[in-house]
């Protein structure tokens, strides 16, 4: 393709290549190249095709071209660079890439100008890859009793060639199969490849094979063939009986349960200790199964086999002797004779036989020797008497162990208690005893035991009281005890004479008996007053009375001490049993006082006496009135009625009778008036009204009231009584304005205060209780007094300037006073609003012209308004030009003005941004677009396209109305003024031309001229405007007579020339001549590059 040069790639027409450029037909030249296909298997630099490029330069210097070959993968080719061949580089590989689309650049060698074409080369695969299985090795299984197809892993059989097309389709057979003997067994699907097996394969015979398969031709399938170790399939391409693969299928048979297991005897005998261990190995059984399973399979069906095992069991010495009928024991008297029996030890061995014999030894104990023992049956004998004295006692342990007659014997002992007790005679411990008992105890009470000793257990002894029979008594066991309560005060001593005797013998000894005094007896009071009277300010340490108390007991038990209770820091008792004052009394605290006074002896336990006595309190005028309440309040209301009782004052006296009687006045009153406000009640203490009150005048007084009793001297005390006077509505709210000017603007937001005022109110509790009531929908006033814009309004002051609110206040939520007041609220202007134009846009047209140095010319009007006010509403006009070129401008009243040179040749239209700025803060603009069309001027005059025009007219055949030129003049302006008309400056006779449309023809055959002439004409060119405009231009005629080609030569072979350097361009260099051979010939000279 060209890309601005004289460079052209040709394509191959044919079996042809088109060397010239002329000649090349349409259609042929700049495109890409038709797709080429060859095979992969073409050698190493194989011409695939040729591409050619031919450069219009007539210089075979500047035409010489190199080329240049690129793309994806265009490694595989190459192109020789001096005429276009493109040749194989390297072995190409349809299964690797068999498209290729490569670019072709030819350039010229000494220049700069190049062009490339597109050349797509698809490669046609060829027979050249085996076929190849998807595994080298499968895995095939199957069960010994069936027949088909075999279950193959990881996946089916399948091969394929490594060519495409053509080449697709593989034959399957079977190539071995090992062991041999089963070459038979199987069969290959030769489309397919899937494997069977023809008849059962017994696993106990083979358990695994290996079968081969090979692709092959299908044209050279032959029969199976078996060698002694291995087998193959094998898998071959149709079109190639020597292209192959092949691949091994591991065949392994699956058992089924077709063999019953065999025992190896038919029956077993076996002997065995007991106490053998857990998992102990007694007899091993076995039995073989062709079909690897135990003696009693587990597939089903199942096969059993039977056998009889006989197992002895054999006694093991795992047992000990066991003593029975233990503990053994025995006494031995005094009389004991030699050789006598005394007792027999038993034992007992479940084992069996000699394990279970048993003998008996004396293993220890006898040391003396005075004990023997029988190995057989364990009886025990007495050897050799054993020497005993008076109340002697000796204590044996023998020993004997039991053993039996195991290979390993097994024994076990028993002690044997054997007790020999000599001649036993009773007695006393001790001759004397000394006891003690406390008297008033009930009988039988232990007083004392004593002990004996008498070495035989068995014979009986006999206790006996000799003296005091009748008050105490002895048990077998000597423990002495009362008969009858004893009594201190009556007998504090005894003495007992007591015996003991078994019936041959008797012992006696004495015992002495104290009794103790036991605190039996309360204290006694004498004749005592029970009422005592004394003054309340009698002084301390007076005494009030005295009490006597007796106790008949002995010692501690009969020691007197008195208590006294009711009294604790008034009154105390000393050990006299005088009562005496410990602090001043007080009637007033406490009226009487009743006292308790206790008589205790000091016996364990105590016993103790009661005394009640009350002690009378006399009254003396010691204590002042006493108020309920330090100080008194009550709140009435300022319309309260005069006389009314306000509240009770309650004064009183501990004392008692005439010191108790209170009476009440008014000291004083705060503030003062000039009549007493209040009245209290001289008994009763009430305090009432007496004069009218104003909560407004004074709020609170204060009233002090006297009590004082009727003793004598009379003791008094005061109390202060506040009254608050409450407040009553009677007083209507008031505004701090009698009205109110607010001024807001109108962009306040939503909700937002507007201004704040104050109410007050005269009564107590001001305007705190109050409300406002309004009659606006865009204002809230709420309390303490905001005026505020509601959540949901909006102001406008274009819309609404000004309100006037009336507002009332109200005191209270009932009944309640108001007064109402005037809001004036004036709106402030906010620049909110865009200056808008009465017309977009704006289209206006003037006459086209140069308005500098005249005064500007009016163009047109605009107008844009503003519904703010001030200077937010204040219009500033701008007028400004996209393109920069804005020969206008706008005056502030709107008026725009053209002030430069506006030429329709130039720019036929204006476009204008006009924006309308108001004078706010933040300044509001709007914009629209004022389009001004110029109206033509005829201010062009007519253009020729030639400053000069040429021609020549061969005289031989020269006829009159023969066009000679035409000549052309276009006007920049339009309408009439562009109209353009064509005429001679000067007549001609030979010539005339055409007034629309510039066209010379011939107005004679030109016989009159008979040498070579050159005529000038003059044509004007003329417009139709006002005023008309109008340009010239020449027309030279050779006027040849003579048909010859006149020679051009150079009036010298070679020039030469010296110019400085740095000279500016456009600098002469030197001239030039050519010579032609004819008046009527003009040249025309240019430079060529070299």
């Amino acid at each position: 393709m060209a890309i601005g040069s004289n460079l052209h790639m040709l394509r191959r027409c044919g079996t042809a290549f088109l060397q010239k450029l002329g000649r090349i037909p349409k259609g042929a030249c700049d495109q890409a190249f038709d797709d080429l296909y060859f095979l992969q298997v073409s050698a190493i630099n194989f011409t695939v095709i040729k591409v050619e490029a031919v450069d219009k330069d007539f210089s075979p210097f500047l035409s010489l071209i190199t080329y240049s070959l690129w793309g994806p993968n265009s490694d595989y080719f190459y192109i020789r660079e001096g005429d276009g061949n493109i040749m194989v580089n390297k072995t190409l590989d349809y299964n690797k890439v068999n498209l290729f689309n490569l670019t072709v650049q030819a350039k010229e060698k000494f220049g700069n100008n190049s062009n490339t074409t597109s050349l797509v080369i698809n490669v046609q695969d060829y027979d050249t890859l085996n076929p190849y299985f998807s595994q080298s090795v499968y895995n095939g299984k199957i069960s010994e009793d069936q027949v088909g197809a075999l279950a193959i892993l990881p996946e089916e059989i399948l091969a394929k060639d490594g060519d495409t097309g053509i080449n697709e389709k593989v034959v399957y057979s079977i190539k071995l199969v090992n062991p041999p003997a089963h070459s038979n067994t199987f069969l290959i699907n030769a489309d397919t490849g899937v494997l069977e097996v023809k008849t059962a394969v017994d696993r106990e015979e083979c358990p695994y094979l290996v079968v081969g398969i090979q692709l092959e031709m299908a044209q050279c399938y032959q029969d199976v063939e078996f060698t002694a170790t291995n087998s193959a399939f094998q898998a071959a391409q149709q079109d190639k009986a020597f292209k192959t693969a092949d691949a091994v299928v591991l065949v392994t048979i699956e058992d089924v349960n077709d063999n019953s297991p065999v025992l190896s005897q038919s029956s077993y005998n076996v002997s065995i200790l007991e106490n053998v261990p857990n998992g102990m190995e007694v007899l091993h059984v076995t039995a073989i199964d062709k079909d690897e399973v135990t003696a009693r399979d587990h597939l089903s069906p199942y096969h059993e086999v039977h056998s009889a095992i006989n197992i002895l069991l054999q006694d093991e010495n795992d047992n000990s002797p066991t003593f029975r009928g233990a503990p053994y024991e025995q006494d031995l008297f005094i009389n004991m004779t030699a050789g006598m029996s005394i007792l027999q030890v038993h034992a007992d061995d479940p084992d069996d036989g000699i394990n279970g014999e048993i003998s008996f030894i004396l293993a220890g104990g006898n040391e003396d020797g005075y004990f023997e023992l029988d190995p057989s049956t364990g009886q025990i004998s007495l050897k050799t008497v054993i020497p005993l004295g008076v109340n002697q006692l000796k204590n044996f342990v023998l020993w004997i162990t039991a053993t039996d007659g195991g290979m390993i014997p097994r024994s076990s002992s028993v002690p044997v208690q054997i007790v020999a007790i000599g001649d036993s005679r009773p007695q006393f411990t001790q001759k004397t005893y000394n006891a003690s008992v406390k008297e008033e105890l009930v009988s039988p009470v232990e007083v004392a035991r004593v002990e004996y000793v008498s070495l035989n257990p068995h014979i009986p002894v006999t206790f006996q009281v000799l003296t005091e029979s009748a008050t105490f008594d002895i048990d077998d066991s000597g423990i002495i005890s009362t008969k009858t309560k004893l009594d201190y005060e009556s007998q504090n001593n005894y003495v007992l004479n007591i015996s003991l005797s078994d019936g041959n013998a008797a012992d006696y000894a004495t015992v002495f008996i104290k009794v103790t005094d036991v605190n039996d007896n309360r204290p006694m009071f004498g004749i005592t007053n029970p009422t005592i009277t004394i003054p309340e300010n009698m002084p301390a340490g007076t005494s009030i009375t005295s009490v006597s108390a007796t106790d008949v007991d002995e010692g501690f038990n009969g020691l007197v001490v008195y208590t006294l209770k009711g009294g604790e820091g008034k009154m105390d008792i000393d050990t006299s049993g005088l009562i005496l004052l410990e602090k001043v009394l007080d009637r007033e605290e406490q009226g009487f006082y009743n006292l308790t006074v206790i008589a205790s002896d000091q016996g364990q336990p105590v016993l103790s006496t009661a005394l009640s006595l009350t002690v009378i309190v006399d009254d003396v005028n010691d204590n002042i009135p006493v108020f309920s309440s330090s100080g008194y309040a009550v709140s009435v209301p300022e319309d309260e009625a005069v006389g009314r009782t306000l509240l009770t004052v309650s004064a009183t006296d501990l004392d008692a009778g005439a010191n108790a009687l209170v009476k009440y006045r008014i000291v004083s009153q705060q503030p003062q008036t000039s009549l007493p406000v209040f009245l209290v009640n001289l008994t009763t203490g009430q305090l009432s009204l007496s004069q009218q009150l104003d909560y407004e005048t004074i709020k609170q007084f204060e009233v002090e009231v006297e009590a004082s009793d009727g003793g004598q001297p009379s003791l008094s005390s005061k109390t202060l009584v506040v009254v608050h006077v409450l407040d009553v509505n009677d007083n209507p709210p008031e505004f701090n304005q009698a009205a109110y000017d607010i001024f807001v603007f109108e962009n306040l937001q939503k909700g937002s205060p507007i201004y704040m005022f104050s109410v007050t109110d005269k009564d107590e509790a001001g305007f705190s209780q109050g409300h406002f009531i309004h009659n606006s929908t865009l204002f809230t006033v709420d309390i303490p007094g905001i005026l505020s814009l509601r959540n949901d309004a909006e102001l406008d002051r274009e819309t609404t300037p000004a309100f006037t609110l009336q507002v009332w206040a109200v005191d209270a939520e009932t009944n309640g006073l108001n007064s109402s007041v005037l809001f004036h609220i004036t709106v402030l202007d906010v620049n909110d609003n865009n200056p808008e134009f009465q017309a977009q846009p704006y289209s206006f047209v003037i006459w086209e012209g140069d308005y500098v140095l005249g005064a500007p010319a009016v163009v047109g009007y605009v107008i844009a308004t503003d519904l703010d006010e001030g200077d937010n509403a204040r219009i500033t006009y701008y007028l400004s030009a996209g393109d920069g070129d804005n020969p206008y401008s706008i005056q502030q009243n709107g008026t725009i003005l053209v002030n430069g040179n506006v030429d329709r040749e130039t720019k036929e239209k204006y476009e204008l941004l006009l924006v309308a700025s108001d004078n706010g803060v933040p300044q509001r603009q709007s914009f629209t677009y004022v389009n001004i069309q110029l109206l033509d001027v005829n201010d062009n005059p007519p253009q020729f396209t030639k400053a000069q025009y040429s021609a020549s007219v061969r005289i031989a055949t020269a006829k009159e109305g023969a066009s000679v030129l035409s000549v052309s003049a276009t006007d920049l302006d339009i309408g009439i003024n562009s109209v353009v008309s064509y005429s001679f400056v000067n007549h001609s006779d030979d010539f005339r031309i055409n007034n629309h449309t510039g066209e010379i023809t011939l107005s004679s055959n030109l016989d009159h001229i008979t040498a070579d002439t050159v005529v000038t004409l003059i044509v004007i060119a003329a417009d139709n405007g006002v005023p008309q405009l109008t340009a010239n231009a020449s027309v030279t005629l050779y006027l040849l007579v003579n048909d010859t080609s006149f020679g051009l030569t150079f009036d010298s072979s070679s020039y030469e020339f010296s110019v400085q350097e740095e000279q500016p361009a456009g600098t002469a260099v030197g001239s030039v001549k050519a010579l032609t051979g004819s008046i009527a010939v003009q040249e025309t000279l240019w430079l060529l590059p070299s």
